[in-house]
């Protein structure tokens, strides 16, 4: 063998033997023969995705969650230990969204590891998370729940900001936690309505206690009757009381006829003084203001032909009888209201029947179908009975009239 060859022979042992102790892999790239260095057999490579190697678990709202732990790993699946890489977690899928004072952003520690150790959750729900980090494969978590915290208010709603008297409030109380979620397992104690401000007078009529279901309590038979501005409060036991907006109560439509004034002593052949006033009412007797209302009134007694006996209401629903006289002298009193004969006349737009008049009689709880809805309110008369002679049982107000 020439000693050229005997040289190059050698030479390829060293190469070989480079390529050994080098995990060097000789080859031909592009037509030209060269080397690159191999990854050993359980060598890391360079981290490519992320792993959670601590899942998120189950955590009340507002608590915070046992840490998740987020893995730098290789494209082999390995670890990487690799410090100060960024990494984020988000929601993925859930109904709500972190707490403000949940820290979702931090880096690696010498592991590859990213430990999330504050993370707060506000809303009650399923989630997922999602790890990502720039230039790396994120992940998603498996699932986890968000549940109810502790029980700290009372929350309202459905809160009428204009309600007609008599007419249920339909308020809704509902037991929270801190972050308004209704506590749905309280199905024990009560919640109690009552009237914080409000008119002389006013206050609440129907159910106004009722019992936690499912954290709520719907006060569907409570109403107020008397006309004003009300604010009420809602209180159940270990929990701060809660309390309303305005609520503005107003009249409704007109039932019956009350007096204002009644009538009083006078001489015969004068005018009575102070005149006898009718208002129009709803049927918890509050002034309903309708004006034009037809009111007449009449007397066992006779009285003189000059009296007007019929008026009309004013802006204020209001009927003044200003000139009434009796010729005869006695002693005369108010009618029982069972005794009231009240009639209602009112036009109805029935098709083919427009102008239609019709009666209805009714007692002393008010004046059945007046209809202040429509276009056509109708008209209002009231035969009274507002002085009985002597001798007629009755309990009402006297109404002497004297002889001059």
């Amino acid at each position: 063998m020439s000693q050229s060859k005997l040289a190059g022979a050698r030479t390829r042992v060293r190469i070989a033997s480079l390529i050994l102790s080098g995990s060097l892999v000789l080859g031909l790239f592009g037509g030209v023969l060269g080397l690159v260095e191999a990854t050993p057999a359980g060598a890391v490579g360079p981290a490519s995705q992320l792993a959670f190697t601590t899942s998120p678990t189950s955590v009340a709202a507002g608590a915070v969650m046992t840490a998740p732990v987020v893995q730098l790993r290789d494209s082999g699946n390995n670890n990487v230990p690799q410090a100060g890489t960024s990494v984020s977690v988000a929601i993925n899928t859930g109904p709500g969204s972190f707490d403000p004072s949940a820290t979702t952003t931090t880096t690696t520690n010498s592991s590859g590891q990213a430990v999330f150790s504050n993370l707060v959750f506000d809303t009650v729900g399923s989630y997922t998370l999602i790890a990502t980090s720039t230039g790396l494969t994120s992940k998603v978590s498996s699932s986890f729940s968000v549940t109810v915290g502790p029980t700290t208010q009372l929350a309202l709603s459905n809160v009428p900001s204009t309600v007609v008297s008599g007419a249920a409030l339909g308020i809704t109380v509902t037991a929270q936690d801190a972050h308004g979620n209704t506590e749905t397992t309280l199905s024990t104690g009560s919640v109690s309505l009552t009237v914080n401000t409000g008119p002389v007078g006013g206050a609440l009529a129907g159910t106004t206690t009722r019992t936690l279901s499912g954290g709520v309590a719907t006060f569907s038979a409570a109403s107020l009757t008397t006309v004003g501005s009300y604010t009420l409060n809602a209180a159940y036991s270990g929990l701060p009381t809660v309390t309303t907006g305005s609520i503005q109560v107003t009249a409704g439509v007109a039932k019956k006829l009350g007096f204002v004034q009644g009538p009083t002593a006078t001489n015969a052949g004068s005018v009575m003084s102070p005149s006898p006033t009718v208002q129009v009412e709803d049927t918890n007797g509050n002034p309903v203001v309708d004006t034009g209302v037809s009111v007449t009134l009449t007397s066992t007694g006779t009285l003189t032909s000059g009296s007007t006996k019929v008026v009309s209401t004013d802006v204020n629903g209001t009927a003044t009888f200003s000139n009434l006289t009796w010729n005869t002298a006695g002693t005369y009193q108010r009618a029982d209201r069972h005794r009231q004969q009240q009639q209602l006349h009112h036009r109805t737009g029935q098709p083919g029947q427009p102008g239609v008049h019709h009666a209805a009689d009714d007692d002393q709880r008010g004046l059945r179908g007046v209809d202040h809805r429509g276009q056509d309110r109708g008209q209002l008369r009231q035969r009274h009975h507002l002085l009985v002679g002597p001798g007629q049982p009755d309990a009402g107000r006297p109404g002497s009239i004297r002889s001059e």
